[in-house]
Parts: C-alpha cells; structure tokens; sequence
C-alpha cells in the first residue's frame, strides 16, 4: 500500500508537490503561532526570562521602557500580514535549500555505489520533498495535544514537544540544553523518513531496495549527525 501511494506520488510534478509541502508547512506554522505559542504566551516566557535575569531591577526597567514597548507592538501589528508573506516566502528558500542539500548528498552516496554512476539528481530531490510530508504527523499530533489534552501548558513546553522522541521519555525542565534537540531528532517519524527514502528512490530510478538502501540510510544518517553536531556547537555557543 505505501509502495503504490509513492509510485503515484512519484508520478506528480515535483514542484507541484514541493509547494504543497511549502504551504502546509506554513499553515501549520501559522496555526500554531495563533492557537498555541500565541503573543500572550510568549511574552509571559520573555517577562519571565526578564525577571529572572534582571530581578528586582525588571520593575523599574518595564516602568522606564513601557510607552516604547507599546509603540513597538502597535506597529507590529500594522505588517501583520506581510510578515506572514515574508514568513512564506522565506520557508520557500529554506526548503529548496534544505531539499538540495539532503538530495545532493543522497545523490553522491548512491554515485559511489558500483553500477549506479550517471543516476539522476532530479527523482531524488522529488523523493525527498515525499519524504518530507511524514513530519507533518508530529505536528499535527501537537497541535491536537494541547489544543485538546493537555490545556495547560506554557511557551517551553510547546517548543520542546515532539512525540514518540527520546525526549519525551524524559523530563524536559531535568534535560540539559544542548541536549533537547538530539534528543528530539532521535524519533519514530526519522525511522519512517528513511523508510520512504529507500522505497522511493528504489522505485523512481528502478533499482532493487537491497542496493538502495545501505548507501541512502548512509548518507541521510551522515548529514543529520552533522546537522546534529552544529545544532548542538551552536547552542552552546549563544
């Protein structure tokens, strides 16, 4: 069933469907920003950063800035509508970047391979964009858990949340930073990721999933623990 769900999906152009991908993605990002990690709860979580960091001074620095603080959010709202463009526009060039680079990388693993030199690039970027869709199940499986289950919640709680993750075997506020989003990546939905990548690839470019598969899952594990690795210098770093 999946097999043949993929074959037509392969079928489809592959601009077509990375569009789609774009959009749902950013309708995603949109409902989350409106219904979960609205302006209200993110500012709860910066006044509380705030406090923290600046203690019994904060009163006296919220008094001084108020009127600044007000006019910056009036303004906000007056490009509420061009941010939103923006934010498309920029998951666009996010995404082509982010699918070039994962193919490119599938695509010199599979060219090291013995008799697969001179495959094409193209039904790899378009197996990848496929791929790609298995991640919206975790997004809609959170948004459906605090919207639905679990009401009370706060902004950290949301921005870690990832299910059937290592992390949620564990107790967020006891994991140290740099940690979470190792943490995060190792899940269920990476395992189906790479599951697609193989059938995918096997059955666009007509090669046996037993000669596929070493050299994708290779390639695809080496670039995610590189993307891990930064992720994690960069944390500790800022």
């Amino acid at each position: 069933m999946i097999r043949k769900m993929i074959a037509r999906l392969i079928e489809s152009s592959g601009w077509l469907l990375f569009v789609l991908f774009s959009l749902v993605f950013w309708i995603f990002g949109f409902a989350k920003d409106e219904f979960l990690t609205t302006n209200q709860l993110f500012d709860e979580y910066i006044e509380a950063q705030r406090q923290e960091k600046y203690e019994s001074d904060y009163n006296d620095l919220a008094s001084e800035f108020e009127d600044d603080i007000e006019d910056y959010d009036e303004k906000g709202e007056d490009y509420y509508w061009s941010d939103l463009l923006f934010d498309l526009g920029i998951n666009l060039i996010y995404h082509v970047l982010l699918f070039t680079i994962i193919s490119a990388c599938i695509y010199v693993g599979l060219s090291s391979v013995p008799d697969l030199e001179g495959i094409l690039y193209k039904p790899i970027f378009k197996v990848v964009v496929i791929a790609e869709f298995v991640f919206f199940i975790p997004m809609l499986i959170k948004f459906i858990w605090f919207s639905a289950i679990d009401l009370d919640y706060d902004y950290l709680t949301v921005r870690n949340y990832y299910p059937l993750s290592l992390l949620s075997l564990f107790d967020v506020n006891n994991v140290s930073d740099w940690l979470i989003y190792p943490l995060r990546k190792l899940n269920i939905f990476e395992i189906i990721y790479g599951y697609i990548l193989v059938i995918g690839i096997g059955t666009s470019l007509k090669i046996s999933l037993e000669k596929v598969a070493k050299p994708v899952v290779l390639s695809y594990s080496i670039l995610a623990l590189l993307f891990i690795t930064i992720r994690v210098y960069l944390s500790t770093v800022f």
